[in-house]
């Protein structure tokens, strides 16, 4: 009887050992399958976050520390779009021109479908003055219909478009911009002085009021005010425009302009 017990007892505790052994094994499976996916995210997680705190010291103006997140976040992936298009940011602000260049390149290297990045760029190629290359950007930026800034895209094609002197496609492009966004003012400013400069001059005040009630008017808005209400032949309107420009913005050129204008 006692053997018998005992032979039970010892085959619940062998019964027992496999349980275990077979839970151990079981969980060694699942640690190797899901570690790596663990792993990755867990980089991708640092990745990002040193991504953000490099943009948010470059607002700040903390460039050291900057710096320092930058390269962490290029130690973890070298390769990563993001991390060298913060860095050209980075380099925009310490005015290193050739670094900044070097970065945005690499950037667009490793994720050519980056509208945010090509945009970036183009904003580095116009203030170069290299505004064909600027343009070439943008229009590949526009490609990716789920950018959410295409309207800004619109607007910096427009503004290169000037440059070129293709009004055309200025035109198009600003028009377009308000498809997106009906408050983009810049837009309606634009449009206002290449109506003026046709001879529209009616399209050219429905922008300018426009402008106006969606933004503060500015030396320029206020001088293409001035001539265009002249022409017009409103005299309320202009003398608002006219008292606006001088008591703002009597140090600019478009005041200067405006004197020159007025003189006997």
């Amino acid at each position: 009887m006692s053997n018998t017990m005992a032979l039970g007892h010892y085959g619940m505790i062998k019964k027992n050992i496999c349980v275990v052994l077979l839970t151990v094994l079981l969980a060694s499976c699942i640690t190797e399958t899901t570690n790596p996916l663990a792993k990755k995210a867990d980089r991708e997680k640092s990745l990002q976050t040193s991504i953000a705190a490099t943009i948010e010291y470059i607002k700040a103006g903390k460039i050291d520390s900057a710096f320092r997140h930058a390269n962490k976040a290029l130690k973890i992936d070298p390769k990563s779009a993001e991390a060298h298009n913060a860095l050209a940011l980075l380099y925009r602000r310490t005015s290193d021109t050739k670094l900044e260049e070097k970065h945005f390149k690499l950037a667009v290297r490793y994720d050519p479908k980056n509208a945010q990045v090509r945009n970036n760029y183009a904003s580095f190629l116009y203030g170069q003055a290299r505004y064909k290359d600027a343009l070439y950007q943008l229009e590949k930026a526009l490609k990716d219909p789920t950018y959410e800034k295409r309207d800004v895209v619109l607007e910096n094609i427009g503004r290169c478009a000037l440059k070129l002197g293709d009004l055309e496609k200025a035109e198009s492009s600003f028009q377009r911009v308000l498809r997106f966004n009906t408050e983009a003012f810049r837009a309606h400013l634009e449009l206002a002085d290449l109506y003026f400069e046709r001879g529209d001059y009616k399209e050219a005040n429905r922008y300018l009021e426009r402008f106006g009630h969606l933004t503060r008017h500015s030396a320029r808005s206020l001088w293409l005010g001035i001539r265009l209400q002249r022409t017009l032949g409103n005299r309320d309107a202009l003398a608002s425009y006219e008292l606006a420009l001088r008591n703002l913005y009597p140090d600019s050129e478009e005041y200067q302009l405006y004197t020159e204008t007025i003189k006997p």
